[in-house]
């Protein structure tokens, strides 16, 4: 029995020394891949699986592939998004910084400019979350 254990030892060693452990793969994105700001505040992702996510130089929309990047001259309030928040309907909600709201839907940025609901919401301070009930109403 000694014989068995003192074989047994040794050997346990030299398999535990030389097996393996699977590594994790990650990929690292930044702004000469296409993302927007080096800076990334928020992320969310959609029903068709693209990735958005808020940066300090704007939103970008990633398909896997190739980002899309949303500034300024597509309609965002503010080039900082700090929050953002996909919901049932297929929008995509953002906090800018300059505490104002709005959304992506159907190729477009509705903000607070062209969008009469909006228009009527006057925030204090920035958005800190997002959320969604039952009825699909949304809790800022």
């Amino acid at each position: 029995m000694k014989i068995q254990l003192l074989l047994t030892c040794p050997l346990m060693l030299i398999l535990s020394y030389s097996s393996y452990s699977q590594e994790y793969s990650y990929t690292h994105y930044d702004v000469k891949d296409g993302l927007a700001g080096s800076n990334v505040y928020c992320i969310t992702q959609d029903k068709q699986g693209f990735l958005w996510i808020g940066t300090d130089a704007g939103l970008s929309r990633y398909d896997g592939t190739h980002f899309k990047n949303f500034t300024l001259e597509e309609g965002l309030p503010d080039i900082e998004v700090l929050q953002i928040f996909s919901d049932s309907r297929d929008r995509i909600w953002m906090g800018p910084f300059s505490k104002s709201i709005c959304y992506y839907a159907q190729g477009k940025i509705h903000n607070q400019d062209n969008d009469p609901v909006l228009a009527k919401i006057h925030l204090r301070s920035n958005i800190h979350a997002f959320a969604e009930d039952r009825q699909g109403n949304i809790m800022v």
